[in-house]
């Protein structure tokens, strides 16, 4: 029984407590809605998918064009010779590609007035 007596005390305590700290402080906010005020700044940023955009588009467009320095020659049954596009160089070109134009374009961005 003394512990039920003791966690009534306590809560007691603590609203009182919480009372008098309240009348000095101007912000309202409870540990719930400090939670979702935490949570909010994880909100997805339209910048984040355009940084992502770029590589897929660059990839896409090698694909699509077939450059020369993506491709790897494949020789066939009767001695024919075939273009075939090379996935490491694809991905080799696409990264460096798109860092270089993610960078300009955060130099761009950032750069001093």
């Amino acid at each position: 029984m003394s512990i039920d007596n003791d966690d009534t005390e306590m809560d007691n305590i603590l609203k009182k407590l919480h009372s008098q700290v309240s009348e000095f402080t101007h912000n309202n906010t409870t540990l719930s809605e400090k939670d979702n005020n935490y949570s909010s700044r994880f909100k997805f940023n339209i910048t984040y998918l355009f940084y992502l955009l770029i590589p897929v588009t660059i990839c896409i467009l090698f694909i699509l064009i077939k450059p020369r320095f993506i491709m790897n020659v494949v020789n066939s049954d009767n001695d024919n010779t075939k273009l075939q596009i090379s996935i490491k160089k694809l991905l080799i070109y696409t990264l460096i590609l798109s860092s270089v134009i993610i960078f300009g374009i955060f130099i761009y961005i950032y750069r001093k007035k």
